[in-house]
């Protein structure tokens, strides 16, 4: 049974545990993509952009490949597995905001 990012004590958690763990098991990454993308705004998922500069959610870099990876993962479940690679290598950036999440130091985007 693999350890999610929801179920770890969340004062345990460290950058770099995030992205071992996002190496080794696709369910922190999809879960991590998930928890990224609910940080957006509503408009930012709508559009699958970055129109607030509030330092939570996608860099207007990721967004829109971002937002479609995550929406593809809360519709199946999973990613394929050349989409796992790629998200794989962009959540490496948001292990930070990932940790300040799960320690509820961060709150949704309105």
């Amino acid at each position: 049974m693999s350890t999610t990012l929801t179920n770890t004590v969340s004062s345990d958690l460290t950058v770099d545990l995030v992205r071992e763990r996002m190496a080794a098991d696709d369910s922190w990454v999809i879960r991590g993509l998930i928890a990224i993308y609910r940080m957006q705004t509503a408009s930012e998922q709508a559009s699958k952009s970055t129109d607030v500069l509030n330092g939570v959610g996608f860099t207007g870099v990721d967004a829109a490949f971002g937002s479609s990876l995550a929406e593809q993962a809360i519709k199946r479940g999973s990613l394929s597995p050349k989409q796992m690679i790629y998200a794989r290598r962009m959540m490496k950036k948001y292990a930070g905001q990932l940790v300040r999440i799960a320690q509820g130091q961060m709150a949704a985007a309105a």
